[in-house]
């Protein structure tokens, strides 16, 4: 097999000959569906998972056991929910692939905060996830307050990520685990987030740009930059920092 890029041809070869398991179309006798909801042709609900009052769940789905998809719910077509999911208020796109444990939909953190202690905010949104979108196991998509929380196409989110309410996240993101993304940032197409990237609410995150693990981003990083360290600034200079406190603790001991 010859091929300009090796390693996405051994992924595609490696999916050819041990593709997902196609679903095994029913619903299950232990399953709760309700029959105000809309199950299309070629779907598997498995046991113990609970469809909720006007769902809508497209064809060749698979609701994995004990998952629960709660009211008002649209799911795309070929798309897998994994056991012990929760999907509320949200909009999930084609060939979504949401691991076991997945939260979306949750209550947003948001509070209006004075001396007599906070107050909740009601948080009235949804969360639109785009096509051929794969959440990890353990992330949590909180619902917006009123703007919607959006997932865009392609994008792939590790485990144990979690991403505030009111975020925009675009086309083909990379995050990698336990990144947190706070509040009503924007991150724009094919960033990437390494492991335990934590972002600022209201940060905007251009095109194309990475932010190394462990950074602490507070302010608003252009498109295509390479951000590290806490707070995060341009990756040179954080190299640079680092070797010069190295530096300095050697001398000093």
């Amino acid at each position: 097999l010859v091929t300009d890029n090796p390693y996405r041809g051994f992924a595609l070869v490696s999916q050819a000959f041990y593709p997902e398991p196609a679903p095994q179309p029913g619903i299950h006798s232990a399953a709760s569906v309700s029959e105000k909801a809309s199950i299309g042709a070629g779907t598997q609900i498995c046991a113990g998972a609970v469809v909720a009052d006007q769902v809508e769940i497209g064809d060749n789905c698979i609701i994995g056991p004990n998952a629960v998809i709660d009211h008002d719910v649209q799911i795309g077509d070929g798309s897998r929910i994994g056991a012990g999911a929760y999907l509320g208020y949200c909009h999930v796109g084609k060939l979504a692939n949401i691991h076991p444990g997945v939260r979306i939909g949750t209550r947003g953190f948001g509070f209006a905060i004075d001396k007599s202690g906070p107050v909740d905010v009601p948080q009235l949104g949804r969360v639109i996830i785009g096509n051929g979108v794969e959440i990890g196991a353990n992330s949590t998509i909180d619902r917006g307050m009123g703007p919607d929380t959006q997932v865009g196409d392609g994008t792939k989110i590790d485990n144990m990520v979690h991403i505030g309410h009111n975020v925009r996240i675009g086309k083909g993101c990379v995050l990698v685990a336990m990144t947190g993304i706070a509040g009503s940032t924007i991150l724009e197409d094919y960033v990437v987030c390494a492991a335990q990237a934590g972002i600022a609410g209201h940060v905007h995150v251009g095109t194309g740009a990475q932010i190394a693990a462990k950074s602490g981003v507070l302010h608003d990083v252009p498109a295509g930059d390479k951000v590290g360290g806490v707070p995060a600034v341009p990756l040179t200079q954080w190299l640079r920092q680092t070797v010069w406190l190295n530096k300095k603790m050697k001398e000093k001991s």
